[in-house]
Order: structure tokens, then C-alpha cells, then sequence
């Protein structure tokens, strides 16, 4: 079993406590300065003196380089890792702690939502703050290097802006005001996020002669200077961008980005169209529960929710993660879900939907997130293979026994691969008996060959004393049978499944 570190309640730990600013900010993982967790060093993870921020390895898969799991991040993008101490674990108090950092995470949430200054006075003061701005020639070339029309510019509403320029007449509490009337801005331009109500309720800018992955920033006023500063959030959440074109419409579209991209979906296709940065719309449910809302009141019939995916998503895992997370959310509010597709499989040799002409968009189709999901698991299953086809053929623990036993291999990490190299008939099927009847959930076993799929469920099976014969294992295609072909009620209804590695894409 993975232990935890016993922790003091009385003081605070990274990965543990509400959130809280540290001294020390946590640093990309660059150059020679490798994550000491996945070993990667192209800036994705981040890490300090006791935490680490990993985006390869976001599950429990027990200790690595002296690493352990605690949890994702809110947003589902890290893993967050700390050192690996081998105290034991105790889940009362994992229990006891975990109450305590929810209950302090809603205080210090209820607190900041009290310091934010309404929407109203935000609209009011956003307008007056971009009132006294312009586009300039070098920003305008970006739009027309988009291919952007002169009407398309104008109406997406941008404006340059220098580094901390000073302002006047502007609350304090505005996102992106510092103390003595400085704009916490760099070179480039920003662009207003509107609500569904069409209120200006944040700011985000495109900072100049950067590199893509710091490219776009909120405007905030929280600094290491002014760390009580007011954050671009709307009552605790993310504000999402609000598009609206007008006319009538039966479906409304989702799509990363807060600025140009979903700007041109909603003026090209003539779509509401709702923008996410980092495509995080679960993580401000309640925006997009009344974004939602608003809009299906005002459609033709009832909207269908289309996902309009960048190039290479199903590729991206950490993004793929975001798309499922909010597919889950709408179909639990009994929202019809589709994705649009273009083949934008591949990143290299694909385009975003802002990219795409007339032609190209005219022959989009509509596919059920099935589709979309299947795409995301098969990528995923790729890089576990990738990764298995790496194990060492080395053994790690030689066993010299007729039988081998489950108690043979010793503890077993969650999330960890175990491989046996023995011979037939030397108990491996016993063993998985065992071990089977031990899971408390669900339990999938794939294989290569259905004809010895087979032996194993005959292996499973029993019977009682009146005939009736008991599956402790069952074969998909027995599943597909004995429930008319309807595998999703099976796969609810059945604790422990057999399956062909082809056939994971059917469930």
C-alpha cells in the first residue's frame, strides 16, 4: 500500500492546505532541468522545494523518483506530487485534514467573492477604461494575418495597450488596477469577455514578442506585490466569453479560446458561441449552467451543445480530459451533446476552426462524443502499449515455487503494472481467482486471444446445486447475449468483464 505523511493541522503544505501564496514561485521545468517525475523539460511541469506539478503523470501509479501522488490539481491539468516520506497512512486522519482544507478553501472563496466589485460597475468601468484606447498598426497586422476581414476586426472590439499604463478614475477593485492608478498590463492589446447578458466582465490580453505558451494573460490585479488584488473571477469562477450574432439558431457552440476563435465561430457559422480558456468550462459550472440557460430560452427549438474541438485534441490528454469533463456536465443536465469534425486529428497536418474556409467549414459533420471519446481512448491506449513495449526483461522478483500465489508478489501499488513470465500450469489463472475476489469494484480483463479468453471465464465459472451456472468472469461477447446486444447495461450490471484489447473501444 502507498503511504502518506502524517501532517501537523496546525500549519499549512503545499498540495494540502487552501490555497495559499508561496514565497518561492513554482518554476518550469526547462533545459537541463528535468521534471523530477516524468523527465520531461519542455516548461509543461513546474515544480519548488516540496512540490511538483507534473502534466505526464496524473494518476496514482505508486512512487516514482521518490515521488508520491497526492491529487489532481482543481483544474485537472497536474498531477501534484510531494516527497515521498514512507510514514504510514492513516485515512482518519486523511479524512480529518481533507475537512479541514474544504472547509478553509470555502471560507477564503466566500472572502474573495465578498473583495470582487459587481458586474455592473465592471461593465461600467471596463467601457470607460476602453474608451480611451485604439487599435495600433502592429496589432491590427495580427488580425489581417488571421485573415480577418476589416468588419471582422472592427466588430471584435480589441485595443492596444503599453506596459503599466496609468489610468484614472478607476476603482481599485478592478481586475487589473495596482495601488496609484497603474494598469497591470504588457505590451499588446486586450480584448473585453462578455457575459450572456452582454456585460464586460473581464479582460484578457495578447502580450507582444512572447512565446505561445505565455502568449495570453488576465488581466488581474493580484501580484506578488499585491497579493489581495482582485482576480478576473465572477462569484469564485473563470468568467466564460459570451458571443452572440443574433439571429435565430438550434445550436449553441463550445470552443477553446476567450478571443479571435470563438469571435469568428460565432460571425462564420452564426452560432452563440460560448469560449473557455484552456477549454475549462466544467470548472465554472455555475457560469455555464445560466451562460445555458439564457441561451436555450432564446433559441428557435430546443439548442443542441456542439463541441467544436482544436487540431489535435484526442492527442492531447490533459485537454482531452477538459472536453470529457464537460461532456459529462451537460449530458447531466439532459443537454444533447455532439461534436463537429473536420478530421482535426493531428495538430501538424489539421487546422482549428478559425482556420478553416468557406469550403472546408461547408463540410464539417456533426459526430455523437462517442465518436470524440473513442478517438481520446485509443490515442491514450497507444501511449500505454508505448510504454509496456519499454518494460525491461529483466525480472524483478524470481519466484521458485510449483504454484505462485498472490501473496508471492508482495504490496501492489495502485496503478502499477505487474508482468509473470511462467509456465502453463503454474497457477496463474488461481492466482487472478484471488485476486479478482479481493476488488471491491469493477474488474476488466483484456487479452489478446478470445480462444483463451474463453478458458479463462470456463475457469471462473460455477455451479450451484440446483444446475444454475454462475460467471464470476464474463466474455463480452457472452455479455452481449445474455443482455440482447445492450452492452452498456451489461457493463453496469456485471462486476467482472473479458474482453479482447480490440474490443475496448466498444465500451
Amino acid at each position: 500500500m502507498t503511504s502518506t505523511a502524517q501532517l501537523d493541522l496546525e500549519q499549512t503544505y503545499p498540495g494540502f492546505g487552501p490555497p495559499i501564496r508561496h514565497a518561492t514561485k513554482l518554476k518550469p521545468f526547462r533545459g537541463h532541468n528535468h521534471c523530477p517525475v516524468c523527465d520531461s523539460h519542455d516548461g509543461r511541469c513546474r515544480g519548488g522545494e516540496e512540490i511538483v506539478l507534473c502534466m505526464s503523470e496524473t494518476q496514482d501509479v505508486g512512487i516514482l523518483n521518490g515521488y508520491q501522488f497526492r491529487r489532481l490539481s482543481k483544474d485537472y491539468l497536474w498531477g501534484i506530487w510531494a516527497p515521498y516520506t514512507g510514514d504510514d497512512f492513516n485515512p482518519i486522519d486523511w479524512e480529518t485534514r481533507k475537512a479541514i482544507r474544504d472547509s478553509q478553501a470555502e471560507e477564503e472563496r466566500r472572502q474573495r467573492i465578498a473583495r470582487e466589485l459587481p458586474v455592473a460597475q465592471r461593465n461600467q468601468q471596463y467601457r470607460q477604461l476602453l474608451s480611451s484606447l485604439s487599435l495600433s498598426a502592429i496589432d491590427l497586422a495580427d488580425f489581417q494575418r488571421r485573415g480577418m476581414s476589416p468588419v471582422e476586426i472592427s466588430g471584435f472590439n480589441a485595443f492596444s495597450v503599453g506596459q503599466f499604463q496609468r489610468v484614472k478614475n478607476l476603482s481599485p477593485d478592478l481586475p487589473g488596477i495596482l495601488p496609484g492608478g497603474i494598469l497591470n498590463s504588457q505590451s499588446g492589446y486586450f480584448w473585453p469577455l462578455y457575459n450572456v447578458h452582454g456585460q464586460m466582465v473581464a479582460l484578457q490580453q495578447r502580450k507582444r514578442n512572447v512565446s505561445e505558451d505565455n502568449r495570453y494573460i488576465w488581466l488581474s490585479s493580484s501580484t506578488k506585490r499585491n497579493p489581495e488584488g482582485n482576480g478576473p473571477h465572477v462569484n469564485g469562477e473563470l468568467p466564460l466569453a459570451v458571443y452572440k450574432p443574433g439571429g435565430p439558431y438550434n445550436r449553441i457552440a463550445l470552443v477553446e479560446g476567450t478571443g479571435v476563435k470563438p469571435y469568428l465561430l460565432s460571425q462564420r457559422l452564426h452560432l452563440p458561441t460560448i469560449g473557455a480558456a484552456g477549454g475549462l468550462w466544467a470548472s465554472s459550472p455555475e457560469t455555464l449552467y445560466e451562460t445555458l440557460k439564457v441561451l436555450s430560452q432564446a433559441a428557435s427549438e430546443q439548442p443542441t451543445i456542439t463541441l467544436y474541438p482544436d487540431a489535435g485534441a484526442v492527442r492531447n490528454l490533459n485537454v482531452f480530459r477538459q472536453y470529457q469533463r464537460v461532456i459529462r456536465l451537460l449530458e447531466e443536465w439532459g443537454y444533447s451533446v455532439e461534436v463537429a469534425w473536420w478530421g482535426q486529428n493531428y495538430k501538424d497536418n489539421s487546422c482549428d476552426i478559425d482556420e478553416l474556409n468557406p469550403i472546408e467549414l461547408a463540410h464539417i459533420v456533426f459526430k455523437p462524443t462517442w465518436f470524440f471519446n473513442s478517438l481520446g481512448l485509443e490515442y491514450e491506449l497507444g501511449q500505454l502499449f508505448l510504454k509496456l513495449n519499454g518494460l525491461t526483461d529483466t525480472p524483478t522478483v524470481t519466484i521458485n515455487k510449483r504454484y505462485i500465489e498472490l501473496s508471492d508478489l508482495g504490496p501492489i501499488d495502485p496503478g502499477s503494472v505487474v508482468a509473470i513470465a511462467s509456465m502453463c500450469g503454474t497457477g496463474k489463472t488461481e492466482m487472478l481467482k484471488s485476486l479478482v475476489s479481493q476488488v471491491k469494484g469493477q474488474v476488466i480483463m483484456p487479452g489478446y486471444r478470445n480462444n483463451l479468453l474463453y478458458n479463462t471465464e470456463d475457469r471462473f465459472t460455477e455451479q450451484d446445486d440446483e444446475g444454475n451456472i454462475r460467471y464470476n468472469l464474463i466474455h463480452l461477447f457472452r455479455l452481449q447475449k445474455e443482455y440482447q446486444g445492450n452492452v452498456s447495461m451489461g457493463f453496469r450490471a456485471e462486476r467482472s468483464i473479458l474482453l479482447c484489447f480490440d474490443s475496448l473501444l466498444k465500451i
